[in-house]
Formats: C-alpha cells, sequence, structure tokens
C-alpha cells in the first residue's frame, strides 16, 4: 500500500466522519462527558474536520493534476522511497508521541528529555538514509531511486522536531494550531509540487512537495506552541515514555510491515510503473478515507483518554462512534466500488484505467475499516495496548504470506484482495472476541450500531451497479451524473425506512459544521 502523505509510517492513520461536536459532548447516551472534555471534544471536532476537509480537497486537487503530468514511473519511485521511510521511521517514534498523550501528568523536564531524544534519533536515521541511498538503489536495480531516497531523507528529522509539540496540543486537545499547519502545509506544497511537475521536475516534484509540507509542519508548530526544551536529558525520564511506548510501537511496527510490504514486493519484482498504478490506487482510497474517516479520530483518541477508569462510557461511546462513521463511510466506499471505471476516467484519466480494479477491492477494506476503526483506540484507553501487538503477531505473518503468493498471479488487485481477506475472515474474528473479553464489546451492539448503513451499502451498490451497466454507452460524465444521485437517493430510501434517526443524525452533522465553518 502506497501513500505519499508527509507522515509515511501512518498510511491508515492511519477515523471517521464523526458525531456532530453536540454528540461528541456527549459520548454516550444517558452517560455524558464532563463539560469542559465535551466542549474541547467539540471544538477539536470542528478544527481537525475542518482542516481534513481542506487539505483532502487540496491533496486531491494536485493528485489529479500531478496524475495527468506524470508518469506511473515517477509515482512508482516516490513510493517506493515512502515505504523505505517509513519503515525506517520505525525507530524514531517508538510509540512516544502516544506515551505522551496517554501519560495522565508530564512534567517539562520529561518532555524536554523526550524531545532531545527523539530529535537526535531523527537526525542520525535522516543521515543514514541519505548515505544507504545507493545500497537501496541496488537492492531495488532502480538507479533512479538513490536519488529520491537521498532527498526524501531530511524528512525524518523534520518530523521528530515536532513530535513533542504535536503531543502537547493533543494533551491539551488543542487542534487549531495543527488544523492551521495542515491547511498551510497543504497548499504551499501543492503549489511547489504542481510548479515543479510543470518544470518536468518527474517524480522530484512530489518530493518537493512533501519536503516543503513538513518544513512549514516545523515552523508553524513551534511557532504556535508554548513548550520549549530545556537544557536537560535523562535517560530515566525518556524510560517513562518507552515503558509504555513500546508495547505501541510493536503494534505499529508490524502494521506498518504489513501495510508497506506490498509496495516492497511489487516494487522489487513487478517495477515501479506497476508500483504507480497500485499507487495512485491507493492514494485515492486514501483520500477517501481521510474524508470518510478522517475528521475525529485524532479527537476521539484524545476523548478516549479522558475517559480511562470508566469502561461503561468508554463501550457506549465506542458504540455510538461506530453508527457515527458507518452511516457516513459506507455508503462513500460502495459508491467508488460501483461507479469505479468512470469515476476514474474523469478525474485521472484513461491511462489510470488499470488502477480502477485494486480501488474498487480497496472499497471493501474500506467498509470493513468502517466498522472497526476505534478497536486499538478503545483497548489504548482501557490501558491494554499489548493487545493490539498480540493480534498483530497474528495477522501480519499471514498477510506477508499473502502478499508473497499473490506475486506468482502479477496482478495488482490480488495484493488488494489479500488485504481484505485477512482483514473480515482473520483480523475481524480475532478483534470481536478480544474486544468481548477485554473490554466487554458485545458483537451484536456493533452489529446493531452498523446494520442500518450495511444493509443501506448493499441495496445501494445493487441498484447503482445495475444503473451503471444499462447507461455504460453513455458519456463518463454523464454516467456519475446519473448513478451518483440515484445512489445517494437509494441509500437515503433505505435509511428512512430502518432508521429515520440516521437521516436526521446525517443532516445534523452536515448542519454543524456549516454553522461552525461560518463561525
Amino acid at each position: 500500500m502506497v501513500d505519499q502523505s508527509p507522515h509515511p509510517q501512518y498510511r491508515n492513520e492511519d477515523d471517521c466522519q464523526a458525531p456532530s461536536p453536540s454528540r461528541l459532548a456527549s459520548a454516550a447516551r444517558g452517560h455524558p462527558m464532563t463539560a469542559s472534555v465535551g466542549r474541547k471534544a467539540g471544538a477539536g471536532f470542528a478544527w481537525t474536520s475542518g482542516a481534513r476537509l481542506f487539505g483532502r480537497i487540496v491533496d486531491t486537487i494536485v493528485l489529479l493534476v500531478l496524475a495527468r503530468v506524470l508518469d506511473p514511473t515517477a509515482f512508482g519511485l516516490v513510493a517506493l522511497a515512502t515505504s523505505l521511510l517509513a519503515i525506517v521511521q520505525l525507530f524514531q517514534d517508538l510509540g512516544l508521541m502516544q506515551a505522551a498523550i496517554q501519560r495522565k501528568e508530564v512534567t517539562s523536564g520529561e518532555l524536554s528529555s523526550l524531545f532531545w531524544g527523539v530529535s537526535s534519533i531523527g537526525l542520525i536515521l535522516s543521515l543514514g538514509m541519505f548515505a544507504a541511498s545507493p545500497a537501496f538503489g541496488a537492492l531495488f536495480q532502480n538507479q533512479a531511486l538513490v536519488g529520491v531516497v537521498a532527498a526524501m531523507s531530511p524528512i525524518l528529522f523534520l518530523q521528530a522536531l515536532i513530535l513533542v509539540p504535536t503531543a502537547v496540543f493533543q494533551r491539551e486537545m488543542k487542534f487549531k494550531p495543527m488544523a492551521t499547519r495542515r491547511a498551510i502545509g497543504a497548499i504551499a506544497g501543492g503549489i511547489v509540487g504542481v510548479t515543479l511537475a510543470l518544470l518536468g521536475a518527474g517524480a522530484f516534484a512530489m518530493v518537493g512537495r512533501v519536503l516543503i509540507d513538513n518544513v512549514l509542519g516545523v515552523i508553524l508548530l513551534w511557532a504556535a506552541s508554548p513548550f520549549r526544551p530545556k537544557w536537560f536529558f535523562s535517560f530515566a525520564s525518556l524510560w517513562i515514555f518507552l515503558r509504555f511506548g513500546l508495547p505501541v510501537a510493536g503494534a505499529r511496527a508490524l502494521e506498518t510491515l504489513q501495510t508497506r510490504s506490498d509496495d516492497l514486493l511489487i516494487g522489487r519484482f513487478l517495477g515501479a510503473a506497476s508500483l504507480g498504478l497500485y499507487s495512485v490506487a491507493y492514494q485515492a482510497f486514501r483520500i477517501l478515507t481521510e474524508l470518510l474517516l478522517g475528521a475525529s479520530n485524532q479527537v476521539l483518541s484524545a476523548a478516549f483518554a479522558r475517559l480511562q477508569g470508566d469502561h461503561e462510557r468508554l463501550r457506549r461511546a465506542y458504540y455510538r462512534s461506530i453508527r457515527a462513521t458507518s452511516l457516513v463511510a459506507i455508503p462513500g466506499f460502495v459508491g467508488i466500488a460501483a461507479v469505479g471505471y468512470p469515476f476514474v476516467e474523469v478525474l485521472f484519466g484513461p491511462q489510470w484505467t488499470a488502477a480502477v480494479p485494486v480501488l474498487q477491492m480497496l472499497a471493501v477494506l474500506g467498509v470493513i475499516q468502517s466498522v472497526r476503526y476505534y478497536d486499538a483506540a478503545l483497548l489504548i484507553a482501557m490501558g491494554r495496548p499489548k493487545v493490539g501487538l498480540s493480534i498483530r503477531l497474528i495477522t501480519v505473518p499471514i498477510t506477508i504470506a499473502g502478499y508473497v503468493y499473490a506475486l506468482q498471479f502479477e496482478d495488482l488487485v490480488v495484493f488488494a484482495l489479500v488485504q481484505v481477506i485477512v482483514a473480515l475472515f482473520i483480523s475481524t474474528p480475532i478483534w470481536l472476541v478480544v474486544l468481548y473479553r477485554v473490554a466487554g464489546v458485545k458483537p451484536l451492539l456493533i452489529l446493531r450500531a452498523s446494520y442500518v448503513a450495511l444493509t443501506g451499502g448493499a441495496v445501494m451498490f445493487a441498484v447503482v451497479w445495475l444503473l451503471e451497466r444499462a447507461v455504460a454507452d453513455w458519456p463518463n460524465v454523464l454516467q456519475l451524473a446519473v448513478c451518483v444521485p440515484a445512489g445517494a437517493a437509494v441509500y437515503l430510501g433505505v435509511l428512512w425506512i430502518l432508521d429515520r434517526g440516521a437521516i436526521t443524525h446525517i443532516f445534523g452533522v452536515i448542519r454543524e459544521r456549516r454553522r461552525r465553518g461560518k463561525g
């Protein structure tokens, strides 16, 4: 899986179209959060969702332009370099940000130790990545990769510099500075990327885009942050964070291996051009995922952390989050699966048609993620981060083995199919058992929270799929003009029959976001 995001280790970071701020303030029916946490969560939702929406709009525009200017090989080179960067970056994060956010009390001396420790690691890794770039070119039998890896190596140090300020903002549930940074970085990076692409920079257009985004991130976050590191460092203080963070880092390392091994295998054995097709499909999926799932994960993770110790309220917040996610995200993924070909040809151009089956299969994965997006966040809030690591120890080897097996087919869609099979038939059953035993989460209540959206999505897919074939001879734009409104009408019709409150909830979210946008 590929992503040329400014945070290469978090392809699934690594959320949902969350409840409105008023509902975030009351994450569980009959069990409201404290007023202060509710207000902060509501404000956090507004800033985070607004920034993500704006950033994704900019990212989408930039991707569409780059896809028409650059060839698949350029995308593949950056995808391969990004995956290598993500793996190296595992030795930098070590779960330290999550540890700093989750820790109830933290001193300035501990934060200073964390900053100097992480910054030193980031600098060493950046220099090491730069020095190793020729070796990577030889390993993947592609000398063009050498320059791309070398140019992207400073990202490791730049991201290390913002780890502590970001953690401080999230601890205090102050999301405005991060939202501002995201919006400005998206605009500036997009302008640089498109300009370089039009000037013939090739893969380095995307490299320049990511570098500008990260440089601005450092400048803007430090300008807004009240944190200033002291000239103090203590291994004992750093160990406080490592002790909590290492289990989280272990799970993240396994996840990164799972989500990046397909890129590495495709890039090594099928070539950069094939990886470029896979890259564009995955970037389109990622944009859709963050639009549908990415607005509130940051906010709800922090809100979950504030509810530590109250397992009943955590469970109720979890169920409500699933319901909110499913209602908005599932029809989006289902729609992409149904109208994939006209969608890609209109937006990206006919040269990317080979990426459509991959995108459609990833849309199925998105439906699964819509229901399971908060599993790990719930267990972390309950103080059980090691559970995620144990599950990854089972699923990662199976997934990687599936990727290796997929090589013999030389078909990119098989790699996406492996992810769907593992998620649906291996990972989900294990998580359901674990959530029941550890957190008291009942599978029946998960189904109850998502069945309306799943049913509406299934009916919507059947109708749109049939309709799309009936108008297959029409121009692509007209196909979308007919199928998209029809799909939306069918979905809302099913919701009207099964749960009219769901429609009220969806339009309530829209009204709330408009109101806050005007404010």
